[in-house]
């Protein structure tokens, strides 16, 4: 068994024993979509074009209530657009004709953006500690009468970083009540709808997951039959940037020794068991997505140790600038090695003296790719 320092080991148990907290809360509260804000969506297929068309929506809609957290340097709307199709004579009954889900983020007018991919992909939040939610119901007949249900699910989870470490370790030593918020009443004869929440969020990081439903109402009152699901669950992430990160820095001596996939941000050593792997720690001047594979702004330093039966034989230490599924890093390598009693010890064709016994570090060029754990970390066996 190799050995591990205590604060190592620590770390690896941790994470395990942390207890998952989370929050949750639901909102019913429908009412009529007033006519000015449909033009600001497709109505026949529930649709709502690019983020500005979102903000206009949601100014609209939400003009005194959509008011940024002054914690956030961005604000988020989590928005459910749901058409129903016609009537069916026969069951009397509609069925879902089409949905769809988006995220609006104020960050759509600002320099770094909110993308057309953000909106309708990415179900990420960059660390926030307020949603709202905002959901639509299009073409809703008279005589269906209902009341929506939109749960949001906030579980706590370990900051990425600190994942990332732990997910370095485990490769270098493998083995080791709900509140509610309601306001329900008949729908009368108009057939577009819309409700809306707010959550402070009392953990960050943590997942956010929406689950949502409708409640049938005969007479004025709810039925007691179960609730039928409008969608499946969505879950959304909610994490911001960190001043450091943990990886692994693979020195190279041409291209080829690395399989670059730039469509989907990966990228691996081809020979991973021939090369020199360190286990690095990333620092930053300012907060990163460390789960993104977008460029870094800025260059950041590193430092690490082998990836080796004794990580300090080798100790390297440079400065890192890419994109972050696989940066270039340049740096200094020191290299323990044995001390002569005479001649210089550091040049490798020095034969001069007898080796005394004690050790010194020699510093040499080192070049090559920084990756993410997830980049290399299933790829790399066990230290020989």
């Amino acid at each position: 068994m190799r050995w591990l320092p205590p604060i190592t080991l620590a770390m690896l148990i941790w994470p395990v024993s942390v207890k998952a907290d989370s929050q949750q809360q639901t909102y019913k509260n429908f009412q009529a979509l007033p006519d000015d804000a449909k033009k600001f969506l497709d109505v026949g297929q529930a649709t709502i074009d690019n983020p500005a068309a979102a903000r206009q929506l949601i100014d609209a809609l939400l003009t005194q209530e959509f008011v940024p957290n002054a914690k956030d340097k961005q604000t988020y709307c989590i928005i459910h657009a749901l058409r129903w199709g016609e009537l069916d004579n026969t069951t009397k009954k509609q069925a879902i004709q089409a949905q769809n889900w988006y995220l609006y983020s104020t960050l759509s007018s600002t320099k770094t953006g909110w993308t057309q991919e953000d909106f309708t992909k990415n179900k990420r939040l960059l660390g926030t500690h307020k949603v709202y939610i905002l959901y639509i119901h299009l073409n809703v007949a008279a005589s269906t009468i209902y009341i929506p249900s939109y749960r949001l699910t906030v579980t706590k989870k370990i900051p990425a970083n600190l994942q990332h470490l732990i997910t370095l370790f485990q490769t270098f030593a493998p083995g080791t009540t709900p509140t509610t918020a309601t306001n329900t009443k008949a729908l009368d004869k108009a057939t577009d709808y819309y409700g809306w929440g707010a959550l402070d969020l009392q953990y960050d990081p943590s997942d956010i997951t929406v689950s949502s439903t409708t409640r049938a109402v005969k007479n004025g009152v709810p039925d007691s039959s179960p609730e039928a699901k409008l969608s499946d669950d969505i879950t959304f992430d909610n994490e911001g940037g960190y001043y450091f990160d943990f990886g692994f820095a693979v020195p190279i001596k041409k291209i080829s020794q690395v399989n670059i996939n730039f469509t989907n941000g990966t990228a691996t050593p081809v020979n991973v068991n021939d090369l020199s792997v360190f286990m690095v720690a990333d620092g930053y001047l300012k907060p990163v997505d460390v789960k993104s594979s977008r460029w870094t702004n800025l260059p950041h330093p590193l430092a690490g140790a082998a990836f080796a039966k004794q990580p300090l034989s080798k100790i390297l230490v440079g400065g890192a600038w890419g994109p972050r599924f696989a940066e270039l890093y340049l740096g200094a390598m020191f290299v323990k090695q044995p001390k002569r009693t005479a001649g210089d010890s550091c040049k490798g064709s020095n034969t001069s003296g007898v080796v005394t016994g004690s050790h010194q570090y020699c510093a040499q060029f080192s070049i090559g790719i920084n990756l993410p754990v997830s980049g290399i970390a299933s790829a790399l066996n066990k230290p020989k």
